[in-house]
Formats: structure tokens, C-alpha cells, sequence
């Protein structure tokens, strides 16, 4: 039941805790009874040292704390990408939409273009990306996919044209098979925790599905860069004493690096 909202002087664990705190006692209720919290993992919620479970914890010792996990699948996949992946991917991902955003001219002109090329068809609009959240940059992914060569083909255009910076830049990127494999790669990927983080944002899950469902994802993606015979279990053992030295990552990746190869690309 929702109980109250109750306005916060101070935005830092302390301040937070204080209100809490301050709004149990005007309602009659007994801190001592409290048996877990439900947050996002902001610091200052979760951290380890003043956060605010940390300090209620002090009071009592029992409490429980049950992370969201949405919010914990969309830091896991950033945090992946930020190791794994170039940074100008997000710069072709953020700067494609912002090309046509507050442009009628640009999208007029892709519009022709698109239709040219696709027997009179329309594109489907660019996404807003946001930020660095792969999980919700996974749409515009999908989109930028599917209109990889008329995106190609629009930049070649606009970069003579306009004279711009920007359009040749992004010209370029689209004229880059590697960022094309990223993109290939990154899809079927997205797609998989996306439809996990759907099954967690359900107003009537069940938590027995839910727990299947996360394991699944899991054990998919060790899979994926796992040697079959070694049937290794993701939760008990070390994934890194079965790598696939060559794994199989996807149809259309594949089929993209074999063609790459057949140009003469490097094989790394």
C-alpha cells in the first residue's frame, strides 16, 4: 500500500534515512519491523559504507536488501559494453538521430532517398539513443541495422552537399565494416536481455518463471563462447578454462566476418 511521500531536505543517504525514519514515526509504525527494502543501485542507496541500507542495517541487522533487477541488467550490460566496445559506437548511434532531429530538410531528403532505393517504401524513424544505456539504445540498434545502406548512401550525399563535418565522419563509420559487425553481433544479444528485462517489469510476474528465465539468458550467453564438451555450469564453474577459440556468434555476424575476410580484412 503506498504509504506517504514525504519531501527529502537533504539528497544523500543520511538525508534520506531521516526522512524515512521521520515518516514511519508519524504514522505509527515501528522501524524495528522493517524487513527488507526494495531499491535501484544508486551509491547512495546501496553503498557499501554510508549508503542507506548500510545504515539501517546498523539498526537492524536482519534487513534484507532486494536490488532491482532491471536496473542491476541495464548496469551489467553498459559496464560490458564499456569494456568491450569502440566508444565511436555510441557516437554513430546518438549523432545518427540528432543528424535528423531538429532537421525537416534532412529527413525530407532521406525520405526520397529511401524511397528510391526501397520501390517507394518509407524509413521508419530514427530512435533517440539514451546515453550510454545499451539496453535502452537496443531499438535505435535495431533501426540503424536495417537502414544501414541507405544511412551509408544519405551521409555519402550529405557530406558533399553540406560541406559538413559531421556527415563526413559518419559517412565514414557507415563506410566501416568493423562498426557494421559490432552492430551484427550486438543484436540478437540486446534482443535476449531486453525480452528478460520485459519479463521483470510485468505487473503479475512469477517469481519461479523469473528465475528460470534469468538463468537461462546466463547460461545462453556462456554458450555461446563455450566449448559444447566441457558442459561447464556458469554458477559453479570457470567459464574461462572452456572458451571456444572460435565461437559461433550469429548467422548474419558470421556470414558479415566471412565476407569482411574475403576482402581481405584483418583476421583479428
Amino acid at each position: 500500500t503506498f504509504l506517504a511521500l514525504s519531501p527529502i531536505e537533504s539528497c544523500t543517504s543520511i538525508g534520506i534515512v531521516n526522512c524515512l525514519k521521520a515518516t514511519i514515526n508519524k504514522v505509527g509504525l515501528d522501524l524495528c519491523n522493517l524487513d527488507g527494502i526494495g531499491t535501484d543501485n544508486a551509491s547512495a542507496m546501496v553503498g557499501i559504507n554510508n549508503g542507506v541500507y548500510q545504515l539501517l542495517k546498523k539498526e537492524i541487522p536482519g534487513l534484507i536488501l532486494i536490488r532491482c533487477v532491471c536496473h542491476s541488467i541495464q548496469l551489467a550490460v553498459s559496464a560490458a559494453a564499456k569494456i568491450a566496445f569502440p566508444r565511436n559506437l555510441e557516437f554513430l548511434i546518438s549523432e545518427t538521430y540528432n543528424w535528423f532531429s531538429n532537421s525537416p530538410k534532412r529527413l525530407g531528403d532521406y525520405k526520397s532517398l529511401y524511397n528510391t532505393i526501397n520501390d517507394g517504401l518509407d524509413p521508419k524513424k530514427i530512435i533517440k539513443s539514451c546515453d550510454t544505456r545499451w539496453l535502452s539504445v537496443s531499438p535505435a540498434v535495431r533501426r540503424i541495422d536495417n537502414q544501414w545502406l541507405e544511412l551509408k548512401t544519405h551521409f555519402g550525399i550529405a557530406r558533399l552537399s553540406e560541406r559538413c563535418y559531421k556527415a563526413e565522419l559518419l559517412h565514414e563509420m557507415y563506410n566501416d565494416d568493423t562498426n557494421k559487425a559490432y552492430i551484427m553481433f550486438l543484436i540478437p544479444i540486446l534482443d535476449q536481455v531486453e525480452r528478460l528485462n520485459f519479463s521483470f517489469e510485468s505487473n503479475q510476474p512469477d517469481p519461479t518463471i523469473l528465475l528460470d528465465d534469468i538463468t537461462m539468458v546466463i547460461k545462453s550467453l556462456v554458450n555461446r563462447i563455450c566449448l559444447p564438451a566441457k558442459n561447464i555450469d556458469p554458477f559453479e564453474g570457470n567459464i574461462e578454462t572452456a572458451l571456444d577459440p572460435k565461437p559461433y556468434l550469429g548467422h548474419k555476424f558470421e556470414n558479415k566476418l566471412k565476407e569482411m575476410r574475403q576482402n581481405n580484412f584483418h583476421p583479428e
